[in-house]
This record gives C-alpha cells, structure tokens and sequence, in this order.
C-alpha cells in the first residue's frame, strides 16, 4: 500500500527531473539563452505560431568584433559579463516571438519572423544593442542577416536542415561585414 501511495507522487518528480534536464541541455548556463540545440528544438514551434504568410524568416548570426582583446585586457570574468550583458541586451531589442541562442563563444543567433520590410530596422537594432552609456567595456558587434518567406520555409522539408543553409548564409554574411572592419550589418 505504501508504494502505491508514493508513486504517484514519484512519478511527478521524475517528470519534473526530466523537463529539468532537457531545459539544461537546450540553453546556454551562462548567460540563459537557447543554445544550439535549443534553437533546432524550437523553430517549429515558433513557426506554427507565427506562420503569416506574408512574413518572412529571419536569420542574424552574430559575432561580437574583437572579444579577444576583451578577455585579454580585462580578463575572463570581465568577458563573462560582457556575454551576459550582450544576452540581455538582445534579448530586449527583439520580439516577444524572437529565438535568441549563444551558439558559439561570442556568437549568437536570432531567428524571428517579421514582416519583409522591417529586416533592416531589425538587424540594425541588434547591431546597436550591444553598447550602452557607462559601459566598462565597449562592444560592437558584426551582424549578417538572411531571409526567406514563411510559405517557403514551411513548405522546404526538414526545418533543421533549411535552418543550418540559412545560418551558413548569414554566417557568410556576417564574416563579410568583419572583413569590412565590423559594427556592420
């Protein structure tokens, strides 16, 4: 009798064990934003939501110019913050729909839907996030930025496999506007 009373209530723990993992494995521990995986886990999700038609994806990858220089005058710890600091401050200047992932050291992505005309808006409010008054330490940031109709992506197949086309291109894009000598979309 005793076992049947517990289990129940064993059972809700080891749910609660298991969404409590996956919630650690889809997101960044320092700064709490998606990471990688999180971000493939996500996208069909948010475009089931949000599949107006005569809105476009968005993909911004972006990298934030010469944090090198950032940890090696400042240190590890300073350089921390800074990527926490950038978290937030992306995480305010997108939509409520917005993914927002770390997916590399400096390196983050936005994926959005949006209406067509307003990608330039967009990319240059991310690109503008990242440096405030009072600011320690100054950041820029290179943004690259694809898009492709909410039709188009929906109707493409495996929507993690269109996703990594469409961040390779920004990517690409991306690594034009560090040639360019950064804090460029």
């Amino acid at each position: 009798g005793a076992v049947l009373a517990f289990a129940p209530a064993a059972t809700q723990f080891g749910i609660w064990v298991l969404r409590n993992d996956a919630n650690v494995a889809a997101t960044d521990p320092l700064t709490g934003l998606l990471n990688r995986r999180g971000l493939y886990i996500l996208i069909d999700d948010m475009l089931r939501r949000r599949s107006e038609a005569d809105r476009h994806v968005v993909v911004a990858v972006i990298d934030l110019d010469r944090f090198k220089r950032i940890n090696d005058a400042f240190g590890h710890a300073v350089g921390d913050q800074v990527l926490v600091r950038s978290a937030e401050r992306l995480q305010g200047v997108v939509g409520d729909g917005a993914l927002v992932a770390r997916v590399g050291g400096e390196e983050f992505v936005v994926v959005d839907v949006i209406e067509s005309t307003e990608v330039r808006r967009v990319a240059e409010g991310l690109r503008t996030a990242f440096t405030g008054p009072g600011d320690q330490t100054r950041v820029t940031a290179s943004v690259g930025v694809t898009t492709m109709p909410v039709a188009k992506f929906g109707a493409a197949g495996d929507p993690a496999q269109l996703l990594d086309e469409l961040i390779g291109q920004a990517d690409e894009a991306m690594f034009a506007a560090k040639r360019e000598g950064g804090d460029k979309v």
